[in-house]
């Protein structure tokens, strides 16, 4: 990370120090150059810079004798003359005070005098001035103050890279009334990077720091595209954390800390709301905080949809209330409030330790995996999965206690809705959940497994009603059961200073297969002891072998947003429940249940009935891969029909047609197994029966190749060289073959040989090489959506003509859907090269700007 930072300061150095030999070589007297801060100061105590406007709204009046300056307008850069006293647009007022300082102009404008792409940069006498700032689509500002503060808005629709040459700072630090990141724009820096906004921060673009990311805004943060509009998902990314304060946030895009931690709070304590339908917050590495454990206020913490990537989750909210609706989880959730209802729809979702005062609830469409110690209060709690409900393992071990709080656990639920709306997504917008309804039916099964906790209790209420409820499923094998660790007290509803719980546990599975128990149900002690006025009472411990069921209101069971039951019934007698070979009991270990004895004691202990042995029958998987054959070690894939049979058949209707490209189709690893070949072709990439190894023989497609050896691919056109640690997207269509280079290991170490002549690329080079000579480069570019400038042709032969330019590496990350999906990635790889490639964009824009085009 260091290395880079001085790689990019000497770039801007030397981007300086260019300038800085223009102006003395031109006419232009070295008096002028002494005035320059006078000159730039003089008559504007404020500037509002929109370098989009074609209005001329400012006077151009310099103190240093300049009676003219020619700057360059239009394509065809005709000459304008600004004379003294002129009113100008903000960017011919630039323009002209860089030619007049520097001897050259390196901003670019149309006819109307606004800017359309080129560069500026922004040193401390002009931002003293800065009243708001506006950055054109395709221009570059370079903000060298690392301390740019605003009291209008800052809108960008190009490029502002925030720096330094000062080796002491290492945050940069830009505040505005409001920052406004339009599409496909991009504001980045080396250093940390600091974005304040006394209203609002709207990203629709890309917001990238190589350090620290920290945001604030006295309103929202919203990273999202602009209704109705469709393009790229918008991304705010940090190479380290992202701390964001702000207590409205939405976010449809992806929000990323790739080694660190997301951290969101607020100025002050109040209620947070977070809307992240269709989009990410993405911490893997590390954690995703919201608030702290030092917030101790009674404020709301709400969070409608979104995935949560991280090692961990951590919920603050006081004593106030925690709303969560959520996609995709990976983390261990910890949640610390006065009131908790959770609503998911990931695979699993892990519940690490958890303090909840108030009444908890929590519903996922898939498994819950309890991580830790879940602490309530006396309110009831209820736990419901689609699938298993289980334990951690290590010391990542499930409990569960409450002060009086009932606790009811149910494994393959049919969850129908959430908040009492029929059919709902659980993952929906809906900010204030009031509580979730589900049955029970064939397709959903799932366990409730503590054998993993060696805690003990498991499960403690000091009073309160335990129920425990296991669906069967004939579509999940080894379902419907529930197991504790027999060594362990497994439930304890006693009451020391009043009447005890009761306890039902209803399982319809017929045991487990290999290390699970083979019993439907398997507990340790189960105590229901109690007192009242010096005199014992007991509770009833009720267990049944059978599948359970709801009794009345249709047959769907719901829970309030307290987590007790409102409407069906679980019925304790037995006669409700019918009976079968496959929901009756394998065993039990009566020796460790305590049943006490009274007239309120009651325990159904059914027979013990063998279920018979079911035999899945399993299906044979076959290659379908027409006319090949894959091996499956490192050895050379085989084709046993050569390509051209291939292609004669399938021009003729026969065989398997191949399908189109996949954007997502790229090759990493020291040596390509058949495996990867395979997914290749699988993905629409034809190859030649060369391809082994390090050597990939391309017939066509599209491939971004991100070798850990040098490789080799051969394709139509000429062989690519490209070595260990660079990144190449290879693009093999029939009329063409285009070579796009976004990083080198080493200076110029991208080749492509053509008919014995070599053509050595270096970032942001595109190399295009075609047989016909009488096609446009337009017309033959692969992708018209990355921006491309300074096109030179050459024929190298009769039969082949080349096409070299530069590349918007940029708008690749940007357009390119293969290109794209490294920025949002989980792989750990794929985002250190999506890094890489930012910080080439990045000096590449700070050497030559921007002006690039796509169609």
């Amino acid at each position: 990370m260091r290395l880079f930072i001085i790689v990019s300061l000497t770039a801007f150095l030397l981007f300086e120090t260019v300038l800085s030999c223009l102006a003395q070589e031109s006419a232009i007297s070295p008096a002028i150059n002494n005035c320059e801060h006078a000159c730039e100061t003089h008559s504007h105590n404020s500037l509002d810079l929109d370098l989009s406007s074609t209005v001329a709204s400012v006077v151009f009046s310099p103190t240093c004798n300049q009676s003219s300056v020619d700057i360059q307008i239009g394509g065809n850069n005709e000459t304008q003359t600004i004379l003294p006293g002129q009113m100008l647009t903000p960017a011919q007022l630039i323009a002209a005070y860089q030619v007049m300082h520097h001897g050259t102009q390196s901003i670019l404008l149309n006819n109307d005098g606004a800017a359309i792409g080129g560069s500026m940069i922004i040193r401390n006498h002009l931002a003293n001035i800065l009243e708001s700032l506006v950055i054109p689509n395709n221009v570059t500002v370079i903000d060298h103050t690392a301390s740019l503060n605003l009291s209008g808005n800052l809108t960008n629709a190009g490029t502002l890279n925030a720096i330094t040459n000062n080796p002491n700072i290492n945050t940069a630090s830009i505040t505005a009334a409001n920052i406004f990141n339009q599409q496909n724009a991009l504001i980045t820096s080396t250093l940390n990077l600091n974005l304040t906004a006394i209203n609002n921060i709207i990203n629709a673009g890309i917001i990238y720091s190589a350090s620290d990311l920290n945001l604030a805004a006295g309103n929202s943060i919203i990273n999202t595209l602009p209704a109705n509009i469709s393009g790229p998902s918008p991304i705010m990314q940090a190479m380290n954390n992202i701390n964001i304060i702000a207590s409205n946030i939405t976010n449809s895009g992806l929000i990323a800390a790739q080694t660190g931690n997301i951290n969101i709070n607020t100025q002050i304590a109040q209620d947070i709301l977070i809307s992240a339908m269709a989009g990410q917050f993405s911490a893997v590495s590390g954690a995703i905080n919201i608030r702290d454990a030092n917030f101790n206020a009674m404020n709301n913490l709400t969070i409608n949809g979104g995935d949560y990537l991280s090692k961990y989750f951590n919920l603050y909210s006081g004593s106030g209330e925690i709303n969560g609706n959520f996609g995709l989880v990976t983390g261990d959730l910890s949640s610390y409030a006065g009131i908790e209802h959770i609503f998911a729809n990931t695979p699993t979702l892990s519940l690490g330790n958890t303090c909840i005062t108030g009444d908890p609830t929590y519903a996922n469409l898939g498994n819950i995996i309890i991580n830790g110690s879940l602490n309530f209060g006396t309110d009831n709690v209820a736990i419901i999965a689609e699938g298993n409900i289980t334990s951690g393992t290590g010391s990542n071990q499930a409990q569960i206690i409450t002060d009086g709080g009932s606790v009811t656990l149910v494994a393959g639920a049919d969850i129908l809705s959430i908040s009492g709306t029929a059919n709902s997504d659980v993952n929906s917008t809906t900010s204030t959940v009031s509580g979730v309804s589900f049955a029970f039916n064939n397709s959903q099964g799932g366990n409730i497994d503590f054998t993993n906790s060696n805690t003990s209790p498991v499960i403690e209420t000091n009073g309160g009603d335990v129920t425990l409820l296991a669906n069967d499923s004939t579509s999940a094998a080894n379902s419907g059961n529930i197991w504790f660790n027999p060594s362990t007290v497994s439930i304890n509803t006693s009451n020391n200073n009043g009447l005890p719980g009761d306890v039902l546990i209803v399982a319809g599975g017929s045991g487990g297969t290999g290390s699970q128990p083979s019993s439907t149900i398997q507990t340790g002690y189960v105590f229901a002891l109690g007192t009242s006025q010096s005199t014992t009472v007991n509770g009833s411990i009720t267990i049944l072998a059978a599948q359970p069921i709801i009794v009345g209101n249709n047959g769907i069971a719901v829970f309030d947003n307290t987590g007790a039951l409102v409407a069906g019934d679980f019925p304790s007698n037995s006669l409700f429940y019918t009976f079968t070979p496959n929901a009756q009991i394998n065993s039990i270990v009566q020796s460790r249940i305590e049943i006490p004895f009274g007239p309120a004691s009651i325990a159904t202990l059914l027979g013990v009935v063998e279920a018979e042995n079911e035999t899945e029958e399993r299906e044979q998987e076959q290659d379908e891969e027409i006319g090949t054959r894959i091996a499956t070690d490192y050895t050379p894939i085989i084709f046993p029909s050569n390509l051209a049979d291939i292609d004669a058949a399938e021009a003729s209707g026969g065989g398997k047609q191949l399908p189109q490209a996949n954007p997502h189709a790229r090759l990493t690893g020291r040596s390509f197994n058949a495996n990867q070949l395979k997914g290749l072709i699988n993905q629409g990439v034809k190859l030649g029966s060369k391809s082994s190894g390090n050597f990939l023989d391309l017939v066509s497609g599209n491939i971004l190749i991100m070798p850990e050896a040098d490789t080799k691919v051969q394709t139509h056109a000429g062989i690519i060289d490209i070595p260990k640690g660079a990144i190449a997207l290879v693009v093999d269509t029939d009329e063409s073959v285009t070579v796009y280079d976004l990083h080198d290991s080493q200076a110029r170490s991208i080749k492509v040989t053509v008919n014995n002549k070599d053509f050595v690329l270096s970032p942001g080079k595109e190399l295009l090489l075609t047989n016909d000579k009488t096609a446009s480069f337009e017309s033959l570019d692969p992708d018209g959506s990355i921006g491309h400038r300074n096109i030179q042709s050459k024929n190298i032969d009769e039969n082949t003509k080349s096409y070299i330019c530069d590349f918007s590496i940029t708008s690749s990350l940007m357009n390119n859907p293969n290109m794209h999906s490294l920025l949002i990635s989980s792989d750990k790889s794929e985002r250190k090269a999506a890094s890489k490639l930012i910080k080439n964009a990045v000096i590449l824009a700070d050497l030559t700007g921007y002006g690039y085009k796509a169609r």
